[in-house]
Order: structure tokens, then C-alpha cells, then sequence
């Protein structure tokens, strides 16, 4: 968090409740949840935002209930930074309105940035932070070796903050979020620009954080992040679809997932889809070509399409594969958070009249 933003939720404060697994108690937004539903700790009411002429939120509501783990995904520019901004009560809606019983001192914020004290240590970083929530001293000295220890950066303590590595520093940023012990914690974007050893150290310290009671959301463009949650929310043109996991058989009927695999002739492929026009039901994963279909004939039929576009093919000849292509059978799989997405932003945008 920015001194400027920490200073708009500055005060003192702490708190400690029962330890409970993230989304242990957050189905019942959903509507599926069989036990009483957990109380609310922010509730976003018909909430817009307007940058000049752009609405980077319409009409978003969205409740966040105490003991929530909940992922909120989207595209480059859907609004993901805007929408948890406005939970943590950083921006202030351009209309609706927020409700909160969790008071803006216990809410922990990291920014997807690293935006600390670079001429700082890690220690005198976490102090300044502590010391605007009024931890101090002994109590300070207490949580700081506590919370050094959770992110491992024990031997980093006297280490200037602008020669830590990139997973170093969003660590320092976690521990400067989470020294207070909120009762809400919020992250833009966790683990962008880290690498995969550092991402699962992050995901560790939130699930630590989680088990001891903190509810968390989070911002991610990380399909496979988001998995980790119990609530999804999709930020689409501003506005949010939300589903579950329980939610993704029906969200899904019908639709079989497909896998191409060619491993070498990427450029290639995308050249092929460029030229094909599907849309977004046809795209490339790291394992090859990626079909979502009803059926195998259909699979064949889009694949055979996307292959006799690809370059080196002859024109005319759609059952000639590509040069350098090996031809391979199509395998199914299972339809993971990337389909859902595809799927859901296509029956979005065909509601809105976009079409796919």
C-alpha cells in the first residue's frame, strides 16, 4: 500500500477470530450454502465508477461475508484494480453505494506494484506501516518477528527494500499488509511478475493468514490462481458475473474441451486462428491447439479448418496438413477455468449483443 492510501485507512486496531479455512463459509453468496450465511464484511450495492467517459464499473453488486476466499478475474483493463479499490475502501464509487461492518482500519491492502520504501529496510518498512495502525514498540517488536518469520524474510530485515528480488518484494508488501493482523485482507494481483518457486511461497503465506481467520480477495489474471478460491467473480465490460464450483456443471452442459497437441509450430498455429476467425472457442494452451465443441465431429471439423490455414499449406487442399505439422489425434480433457472463462465471456457478450 502507498503511504497516500495508507493514510486514507489509517488508524488503530486489531483483531483475532476463530481460525477458519478460506471459503470455508462463503457458498451462501451463491445461494447454495445449506448453513446459515456467514455475515457480511463489505457489501457493494448497483456500484459504479466512471474515468472521464469510460464506466470501469456498471451496477457491480457484490458481498463479501466474513471467512470468504474470493478470486475476482478478468481481461486487461475489465476493472479487477478498480473493483477491489473500491473494496478496500481506497476509491470511492462514482455511484451506489458500499456498505461496511468491517471498519477500513482492519483491512489489509496490496497493490499489484511495488510501492513501499525502496531506501527503507524491510524492518523500518514494516515499523512505518505498523506505527500509522498504532503498533508500537514491544507489541511491534513481537508481530514483526512473527510476520518475518510467516514470509521468510528473517534475514532480510536490514536489507534496503529496493535490492530485494521481485517475489522478495511482494513478500515484503504481504507482510506489510498483513503486520497488523486485519481482519480483511485485499490483493491486486498477488504474483504478477514473479516466479512459479515465489508464487507458491505467496499462495502459502495468504493460506496461513487464511487458516488463522483473515478473509481474503484477490485480483488475479491467473486462471489457475483463481481456482484456488471459493467464490469466483468475472469483471467483463464493468460488470460482474459471479459462479462457484458447484456452479460450473450446469455453467458448462453440454461443452467438451479438446486438445490438439503440437508442440513446436506455435507461430504458426496462431497465424492459422488469426486467419480462421472462430473466436474465442478455438485458441492455443501451452499443450497445442485447445477446441471447446459439443461434439468430436466438430472438434475435427474446426481443427481441420484452423490446420489447412496454417502456413506452408496448400490452397485448396483443406486435408493437407502443414508443413512441419505431425498429424496427431485430438484428445479430450477436462474443461478447467480457462474454458469456463472462454465460455462465460462469450454468453456475456452475446447478451450484450456482441456476439462471439
Amino acid at each position: 500500500m502507498s503511504p497516500s492510501d495508507e493514510a486514507n485507512t489509517a488508524a488503530a486496531g486489531s483483531r483475532r477470530g476463530p481460525a477458519d479455512k478460506c471459503g470455508a463459509r462463503a457458498a451462501g453468496a451463491a445461494g447454495l450454502a445449506t448453513e446459515p450465511v456467514a455475515p457480511s464484511l463489505v457489501e457493494l450495492n448497483g456500484v459504479g465508477v466512471r474515468f472521464g467517459r469510460k464506466d470501469a464499473l456498471r451496477d457491480v453488486d457484490l458481498k463479501v461475508e466474513d471467512g470468504a476466499f474470493v478470486a475476482v478475474i478478468g481481461a486487461d483493463g475489465a476493472g479487477k484494480s478498480t473493483l477491489v479499490r473500491v473494496l478496500a475502501g481506497l476509491r470511492r464509487p462514482t455511484s451506489g453505494g458500499v456498505t461496511r461492518s468491517v471498519p477500513k482500519e482492519e483491512v489489509g491492502f496490496s497493490g499489484s506494484e511495488f510501492d513501499l520504501y525502496g531506501d527503507l529496510t524491510v524492518m523500518e518498512n514494516l515499523r512505518f506501516f505498523a506505527s500509522v495502525r498504532g503498533l508500537r514498540d514491544a507489541r511491534f517488536r513481537r508481530a514483526a518477528e512473527r510476520i518475518l518469520e510467516m514470509v521468510g524474510l528473517t534475514e532480510a530485515a536490514d536489507r534496503p527494500a529496493a535490492h530485494l528480488s521481485g517475489g522478495m518484494k511482494k513478500k515484503l508488501g504481504l507482510a506489510a499488509a498483513l503486520i497488523y493482523e486485519p481482519r480483511l485482507l485485499i490483493l491486486d494481483e498477488p504474483t504478477i511478475g514473479v516466479d512459479p518457486t515465489s508464487r507458491r511461497e505467496l499462495w502459502g503465506i495468504v493460506a496461513e493468514a487464511c487458516a488463522a481467520g483473515t478473509t481474503a480477495v484477490f485480483a488475479t489474471t491467473y486462471l489457475d490462481e483463481a481456482e484456488r478460491a471459493r467464490r469466483v467473480v468475472l469483471l467483463s465490460a464493468g460488470q460482474v458475473t459471479e459462479f462457484s464450483p458447484e456452479m460450473t456443471a450446469d455453467m458448462t452442459e453440454g461443452w467438451r474441451a479438446w486438445v490438439l497437441p503440437q508442440g513446436a509450430q506455435k507461430k504458426e498455429l496462431r497465424v492459422a486462428l488469426a486467419r480462421a476467425g472462430l473466436g474465442p472457442r478455438v485458441y492455443l494452451r501451452q499443450e497445442g491447439l485447445a477446441l471447446l465443441t459439443h461434439d468430436l465431429v466438430e472438434a475435427e471439423e474446426l481443427a481441420g479448418r484452423v490446420l489447412s490455414l496454417a502456413p506452408g499449406t496448400q490452397k485448396g487442399r483443406c486435408d493437407i496438413r502443414p508443413a512441419g505439422f505431425e498429424p496427431a489425434s485430438l484428445e479430450p480433457v477436462s474443461l478447467n477455468l480457462d474454458d469456463l472463462f472462454v465460455l462465460v465471456q462469450t454468453g456475456l457478450a452475446a447478451q450484450r449483443g456482441g456476439g462471439s
